[in-house]
């Protein structure tokens, strides 16, 4: 297999601590506008690294499942190892057995055949000679034949049991070769196991590699967060409007969806980050459903930023301002003054989101704070 490699590129952005110092808001939006070209690099890499750790994922698994297999095969190598050789143990016993069988035969036989060597063969009609009468002649007949029985049996028992010797060596043969191919694969799927276990190896290096120089941007991309407070307090020293925002509870922000998906608190990332705080509320709606203003003031940004999506942020005065993110479409531009209710986006899924809703967050001073302490709990 091969694996896929990302390079990492680093990027240096001069521009996350802005200063607005004898800046014009055509500089400030320059200065903006360059953050945001890095940040969209930024996104595309991590979108890379995301494509990789989901190949190099799939193929340790498809390892595991390899390497499972492969241990399934050497225990039914094994089994079958085992069983042949009980096999040839078996026939061996059974052959050394034959062949002591066989040597008593041969022995007995041999002593025979010795003994017919030195006396001579006997006939009836020898018997009928050295017979003293009828009776006597019966008798001996009966008993030659008798030993010419024991012979003719000796003689084939003998050739039986050389019989059985030959086909127990043939069985100890094919067992010994039947064996000998069994080790041979294992040996050969020992091997295979080897390789399988080094690539694994080196894809776990892999994607413990990319997983670490993902981890390094995703830190950096948490500057989004302080980005936006950048945003927020450099725009209010170059933006002058009326405060709009004079105490009291904002207008909740998805007018009849009153469900809260995901809290203002720490959790663990719907999209594999990892643990993580959540700076604001999940509010679930269809696709297309109206956002409205929580409260009137002037859209200081709407912009796609990192992990919030398409975005926009309005300045109420009094240092608070609220965030709407991961909207499919934004229908107020960046210095538009809004009235509080009024409908400035659409709810979508863009950014890092996993279904569509609207990710709502109030700052003060730029900093995130607890929504719950400006809005009113409703219930569906």
């Amino acid at each position: 297999m091969k694996i896929k490699q990302t390079a990492l590129i680093v990027i240096i952005i001069p521009f996350l601590t802005l200063t607005v110092d004898g800046q014009s808001l055509e500089q400030y939006k320059t200065q903006y506008n360059q953050i945001q070209d890095s940040e969209e690099t930024k996104r595309a890499m991590l979108e890379v690294n995301y494509d990789t750790q989901d190949e190099l994922k799939q193929q340790i698994s498809e390892l595991d499942a390899q390497l499972s297999e492969a241990t399934v095969n050497l225990d039914k190598i094994d089994e079958s190892m085992m069983k042949v050789i009980i096999k040839i143990n078996n026939a061996q016993e059974e052959y050394d057995d034959a062949a002591k069988k066989r040597e008593e035969q041969y022995e007995r036989a041999s002593v025979r055949i010795r003994y017919i060597y030195e006396n001579g063969d006997t006939d009836y009609l020898g018997v009928l000679l050295r017979s003293g009468n009828i009776s006597d002649y019966l008798v001996e007949r009966q008993y030659i034949s008798d030993i010419m029985e024991y012979d003719s049996n000796l003689l084939h028992e003998l050739e039986e049991t050389e019989k059985f010797m030959k086909q127990k060596l043939d069985e100890i043969t094919a067992g010994e070769e039947a064996k000998e191919a069994l080790e041979n694969f294992r040996t050969e799927t020992e091997l295979k196991m080897t390789v399988m276990h080094e690539e694994k190896n080196n894809l776990l290096e892999q994607y413990r590699q990319d997983a670490d120089a993902m981890e390094n941007d995703l830190s950096e991309l948490v500057a989004a967060s302080d980005k936006v407070y950048d945003i927020i307090t450099n725009m209010e020293e170059n933006i002058d409007f009326v405060n709009t925002y004079t105490g009291g509870k904002l207008e909740w922000p998805v007018e009849g969806r009153y469900y809260v998906s995901s809290d203002y608190c720490g959790r663990i990332s719907p999209v594999g980050n990892g643990y993580e705080f959540h700076t604001g509320l999940d509010i679930p709606a269809p696709e297309g459903y109206d956002i409205e203003a929580a409260e009137g003031g002037v859209v200081t940004s709407a912009e796609l930023i990192d992990g919030y999506g398409e975005t926009i942020i309005i300045n109420h005065g009094d240092g608070l301002s609220t965030l709407y993110g991961h909207i499919s479409k934004m229908l107020v531009s960046e210095g538009d003054t809004v009235e509080r209710g009024q409908v400035i986006a659409l709810c979508g899924a863009t950014g890092n989101a996993t279904g569509n809703h609207l990710h709502f967050e109030v700052r003060v001073n730029g900093e995130h704070i607890n929504p719950w302490e400006y809005l009113e709990r409703k219930s569906e």
